[in-house]
């Protein structure tokens, strides 16, 4: 049985949306993905830059690895020492390396995509491990941190695009607010065989059918892969002298693929009722009651 190890990461650049770690004490990479298409047969050259951090040599060991989504909240499972041949795709000309303390190292990679490779998306991590070396050894063994950069391999050819929206909610239940900022949740399903870049927007309409405001939709840019659920969190936030009140309703509107295929979710209701505002409000005027009252009695004792 393959042995597996799990590792949570998030990337904040798109790799469906997974965020891939930059750095890992002494050793600092960039970028943390890179974006491939090609097509069947093609060839074509990339690389990634490390930085030693450290006063020392800092000897490094790269390796290939397979991942795959984890969860909805961009995680992701790697999958060292995976027998699968698309693994052969990649190659590290420099697969071993020796940087010097302060020295940026330019690294290439190289990916060959066979010929009759169906199209559809493949996603690598590019990992780089403290290795063994002259200067210290024993020490540089002990180390067990890893660097690594995201692959996001894209062949060529008829895509399948397919997403789904599963769900479109408010952050929680009763949908009545005080006021802004209101939260909204919702999960995205790629069915394809590609990853995906949700774009879009939550359209915002009052009790009379008109748009009051937008949000932006994805705004970093999160990719999902095929076959994952992806969790997305959006914030409709206050504008400048603003005043909020009444019934709304929100939509969710996405497009994604190459052609731009449009879906959209069912709208939700929610009220904004200002209470904190109303209460203050009432409490001033039962105040500037009273005081009339007072004021008129007083004058009618003097008389």
């Amino acid at each position: 049985m393959k042995k597996k190890i799990k590792i949570l990461f998030f990337l904040n650049v798109v790799i469906f949306g997974l965020i891939a770690w930059n750095s890992a004490g002494a050793t600092t990479i960039s970028p943390t993905k890179i974006e491939a298409t090609l097509g069947a047969g093609k060839l074509n050259r990339y690389s990634m830059t490390l930085y030693n951090e450290t006063a020392d040599n800092l000897y490094l060991d790269g390796s290939v690895e397979l991942f795959k989504p984890k969860g909805d909240e961009g995680q992701a499972e790697l999958i060292p020492g995976d027998t699968d041949k698309t693994l052969s795709w990649l190659k590290l000309p420099q697969p071993s390396l020796v940087i010097k303390p302060g020295e940026y190292k330019n690294v290439p990679l190289v990916i060959e995509v066979p010929k009759n490779t169906a199209p559809g998306g493949h996603y690598f991590a590019v990992m780089w491990k403290s290795g063994s070396g002259p200067d210290n050894p024993k020490s540089q063994i002990g180390i067990s941190s890893r660097v690594g950069c995201l692959v996001l391999l894209d062949v060529k050819g008829e895509s399948n695009d397919k997403l789904q929206i599963i769900d479109f909610k408010l952050d929680q239940g009763n949908g009545i607010y005080d006021g802004l900022p209101v939260a909204f949740v919702s999960h995205l399903r790629n069915d394809g065989n590609t990853h995906l870049n949700p774009k879009g927007s939550i359209i915002l309409e009052n009790l009379l059918g008109q748009v009051v405001d937008t949000v932006p939709y994805n705004a970093k840019k999160f990719n999902i892969l095929p076959q994952s659920v992806r969790k997305f969190d959006s914030i409709w936030l206050p504008k400048k002298n603003s005043f909020i009140i009444g019934r709304f309703s929100a939509k969710l509107v996405v497009e994604y693929g190459d052609a731009r295929i449009r879906t959209e979710s069912n709208k939700i209701y929610f009220w904004i009722i200002p209470w904190k505002l109303a209460t203050g409000a009432i409490i001033i005027i039962i105040i500037l009651i009273i005081l009339t009252y007072m004021l008129k009695r007083k004058k009618k004792l003097i008389s």
